[in-house]
């Protein structure tokens, strides 16, 4: 049996599974659970999130899918499509440790700031910690401590099916500074701070949100490289100070929105976004080295190790 957690614009659910099951009676399935046709579905998976190949139809899920995966399911029709260059971008600071945006850009009244968060395999907990605690990068270790105590509490809600592991083992996991955060850690915090958090993808240009079923009032948003997620705020000025930002905003806000796709329209043609496929991850249990997001599922699944980070020679 599979246990997956399946997000879509119909809300989110879990599904207990055949391993066994063939890819298109699985697709016919999501069909029916979120009324997106089979004939258009794009699933993802994985983290980084990569499109699962749907041309063999015949195969069991097993090939290509885990217990506790995480899939978000879109509608082709509206998912936007790139395949520009690939760069990685680095967090940069001034003389006096100050974040400096990478980059920013005007849309009429306003500009739209990239703030940096360190390369620290914590990224995604600064980057909240930002726009959630008042630009407070260094309260990232407390949200992995949020998460954990909201796991902990819900055992029925987050088991092993949904984690990938015990439950006891993920509070232990994501409490550790060197394991990444990804869907199921933002999902957590959007319902701790009752606010949607909005994650754009650069490569795809696609706005993940979390929280969207819940009607909360408020949305933040996040920008994320491929590996690595940075803060979205607003200024006044390109060259604006972070004390200036402002990081909230209403869910309805469609003017602030309209920034935010142009400037990751930007970014996306820039190449500011990394090659998954490609790039060497290293293996923080065992030190080995791996080529692309491929090899390290691989690895993981061959030997239940979890922890990476971008190898950098």
């Amino acid at each position: 049996m599979i246990n997956l957690r399946v997000r879509s614009k119909t809300g989110v659910e879990n599904l207990r599974l055949e391993s066994s099951l063939p890819l298109f009676d699985f697709q016919n399935l999501i069909q029916q659970k979120t009324n997106i046709p089979n004939t258009s579905q794009k699933i993802l998976y994985g983290f980084p999130p990569k499109a699962l190949d749907l041309s063999n139809s015949s195969a069991p899920i097993s090939t290509y899918l885990a217990n506790g995966d995480t899939l978000t399911v879109e509608d082709v029709a509206t998912a936007t499509q790139s395949q520009p260059q690939y760069t990685y971008s680095q967090p940069t600071t001034n003389n006096q440790g100050t974040h400096q945006p990478s980059s920013s850009s005007n849309s009429g009244g306003g500009y739209a700031i990239r703030r940096k968060t360190e390369d620290d395999n914590s990224c995604l907990f600064s980057a909240v910690a930002y726009v959630l605690e008042n630009k407070n990068r260094g309260k990232g270790m407390s949200l992995r401590n949020i998460i954990a105590k909201n796991v902990r509490e819900n055992p029925y809600t987050f088991n092993e099916g949904v984690l990938g592991q015990t439950n006891e083992e993920y509070c232990r996991w994501i409490q550790n500074p060197k394991n990444w955060g990804g869907a199921i850690e933002l999902s957590i915090l959007c319902n701790h701070y009752k606010t949607e958090i909005g994650a754009f993808d650069i490569s795809t240009k696609i706005l993940y949100c979390y929280g969207e079923d819940q009607n909360y009032a408020k949305r933040v948003y996040l920008l994320y490289d491929g590996i690595h997620y940075d803060a979205l705020s607003m200024s006044q000025s390109p060259y604006g100070s972070e004390s200036s930002d402002t990081t909230i905003f209403s869910r309805n806000d469609e003017n602030v929105l309209k920034k935010f796709k142009k400037f990751v329209e930007d970014e996306n043609k820039a190449g500011k976004f990394t090659d998954t496929s490609n790039f060497t991850l290293l293996c923080l249990d065992c030190n080995k080295t791996l080529k692309g997001e491929k090899e390290a599922a691989l690895h993981a699944g061959q030997t239940g190790h979890g922890n990476f980070s971008e190898y950098k020679k």
